[in-house]
């Protein structure tokens, strides 16, 4: 049976790190180590705003999540040319299992948004066993925020978080977990805005990482149905639906695509070489006219090679959180990929299809 475990609705809760500890220092006594003696299980974290006007979540990629080389992503609070919005936070969070050090790379010095910065990159730090280190950037609710430049907003993406020894070499010991995300960001020009955080994982897990399939939600003509592409290698050629795209040249580069098509419809990225992996992230909502670009969410996407595949068990408290004011229930929708012909069955908790 399912089991919920609520959360401090506080603003110093287990989950949630502090600005003034943010960028400075390893914090030793956030987050949950969750094991099970009994075998495998689920975990899925769900939160939203005071105000309930935003909500949100992250699965937990359990051992799958343990790594030593990633690549991270933020909403970029606008498209792919024109910033817009303010009042977002963007960040990365990173936990050791194990004593260790990391390196955080491939971000520009100097950005004025980077949250008590007086770290320069590459930044390295040693993190002892359930530590976390945790970089933000913040842009103000004020009207200088309203058009950010693409330097800020797009810096946390394709950054590189990596697992070194004591002189500074990389190394895969496979301690690290990272999240990843944006706390009331957005993909699109609108004045919408939402949470789109999760829990990614490491290169090792991806295997080859080089095809991806992606299902185009009910985001509308807000912009909102994207991907964002990230070479982890350079000259990587970016392939859509088995024609070239688009190079991109350097490590850390990445192409901001727009997911044509009716929702429900798929497209097929790849970059057509074993050796040449990518990390691909996918905003996706539902077509709000209150507010443009509102009621989305960012995700990682998993490669079709990746350990993803079978049977789902369980998806549990679909809906929840509920709305604290009137218990209302959240509607959603599945979007399932599998192979053309294959037998798909859908069950609720009775057995009924």
């Amino acid at each position: 049976k399912p089991h919920k475990e609520s959360i401090s609705g506080s603003s110093n809760s287990q989950l949630i790190v502090r600005d003034s500890s943010i960028g400075l220092n390893a914090t030793n006594n956030k987050g949950y180590v969750i094991e099970s003696p009994d075998g495998l299980i689920y975990v899925n974290v769900r939160f939203n705003s005071s105000s309930t006007f935003q909500q949100g979540g992250f699965v937990s990629k359990g051992e799958a999540a343990l790594g030593s080389v990633f690549r991270t992503a933020v909403m970029p609070n606008g498209n792919a040319t024109t910033g817009r919005g303010d009042g977002f936070q963007n960040f990365i969070s990173i936990l050791s299992t194990d004593d260790t050090k990391i390196r955080i790379d491939n971000i520009p010095n100097g950005l004025s948004s980077i949250d008590n910065s007086g770290i320069t990159f590459p930044f390295e730090i040693e993190l002892k066993k359930n530590e976390s280190f945790v970089l933000s950037q913040s842009f103000p609710d004020t009207e200088a925020n309203l058009s950010p430049s693409n330097t800020e907003r797009f810096a946390l993406i394709g950054a590189i978080v990596q697992e070194i020894d004591s002189s500074g070499n990389p190394v895969d010991n496979k301690n690290l977990v990272v999240n990843t995300g944006s706390v009331t960001g957005h993909f699109s020009t609108g004045n919408g805005r939402d949470y789109g955080i999760d829990q990614i994982t490491g290169l090792s897990t991806l295997g080859a990482g080089n095809q991806y399939v992606l299902v185009k939600g009910n985001g509308g003509g807000n912009n909102v149905e994207n991907a964002l592409i990230i070479a982890h290698k350079p000259n990587t050629k970016i392939w859509i639906n088995d024609s070239e795209y688009q190079t991109l040249n350097n490590p850390g580069d990445f192409l901001y695509y727009e997911i044509p098509g009716n929702p429900g419809e798929n497209v097929f990225i790849s970059t057509n070489d074993d050796s040449k992996p990518i990390f691909v992230y996918q905003s996706t909502g539902f077509n709000y006219s209150g507010a443009p670009g509102a009621n989305q969410g960012m995700f990682f996407v998993p490669p079709i090679s990746c350990s993803s595949k079978g049977n789902i068990d369980l998806i549990p408290f679909v809906g929840e959180p509920v709305l604290s004011s009137s218990g209302q229930l959240f509607e959603g929708q599945l979007s399932i990929v599998t192979n053309s012909g294959a037998e798909l069955f859908v069950k609720d908790s009775d057995g009924n299809i």
